[in-house]
């Protein structure tokens, strides 16, 4: 992605793991390489668990909003996809994990299915990995 300005978002149940740790992770690992980062999050009404969301827009010049949409979308669970696949721009990217996801055939968009939750488990011994996980696969695409 040949961009110096684009907005990643991610979503899911933050009891499964690390959706907000995801993306302050991914935020602080973008300033510290120079960009400006812009960032939203939302935090669940029940006490443990629930759905959030989690914005960053990531430029390379000063950022003064989160701008239209999301160019790169980040999905734990079916929930997060229903909510917010609508706001994922044309030629966007989303990123699911496939073992929960199940996206529709729309637009011109790049998927990568990856079983987040699986290989967490399996090669990392705990599923609250997943976020470390994506960070992987973000830094491996991007």
């Amino acid at each position: 992605m040949a961009k110096d300005d684009f907005t990643i978002r991610i979503g899911g149940d933050t009891a499964i793991g690390g959706v907000i740790s995801t993306g302050e992770n991914f935020t602080t690992a973008a300033a510290r390489t120079g960009f400006r980062t812009f960032t939203f999050r939302t935090y669940p009404s029940e006490i443990k668990g629930g759905h959030a969301w989690f914005q960053v827009r990531i430029s390379s010049r000063p950022v003064y909003s989160l701008g239209d949409g999301c160019d790169i979308l980040i999905t734990f669970d079916q929930q997060a996809y229903q909510l917010h696949h609508g706001d994922l721009n044309e030629g966007g990217v989303l990123i699911y994990d496939s073992d929960l996801v199940q996206p529709a055939p729309d637009g011109d968009i790049v998927r990568y299915g990856i079983p987040f939750q699986k290989i967490a488990r399996q090669e990392l011994g705990f599923v609250r990995g997943t976020n470390v996980l994506i960070l992987g696969v973000m830094a491996g695409l991007f």
